[in-house]
């Protein structure tokens, strides 16, 4: 994952692993996950605009695209593995 640079896909400093562990180290991320806009009772109008909603689709696809390209598959894909931060910026994280 060291390898994989993308401006949606988390960066991985280090890998390590232990007799029993097997650790990474990641980028630092200030944001909230997707699923935070997701709960019942929160509006599409209220909470994301169309041109926000674009704009995180667009960085996800962008990150998938690039994955597949490299052949890499992302096994845990779902709102909690998409970072948003900075607005409408998007990163992905928590590979499986």
């Amino acid at each position: 994952l060291k390898w994989l640079i993308h401006p949606s896909i988390v960066h991985c400093h280090n890998i390590f692993k232990t007799q029993h562990h097997l650790y990474f180290i990641y980028d630092h991320l200030p944001g909230y996950p997707l699923s935070d806009l997701l709960p019942a009772g929160i509006s599409f109008e209220e909470d994301l605009s169309k041109y926000s909603a674009i704009e995180i689709i667009r960085g996800i696809v962008s990150a998938l695209s690039y994955l597949e390209q490299r052949e890499v598959i992302h096994s845990n894909l779902s709102p909690e593995s998409v970072i948003l931060f900075g607005g409408s910026k998007v990163v992905l994280i928590n590979f499986g």
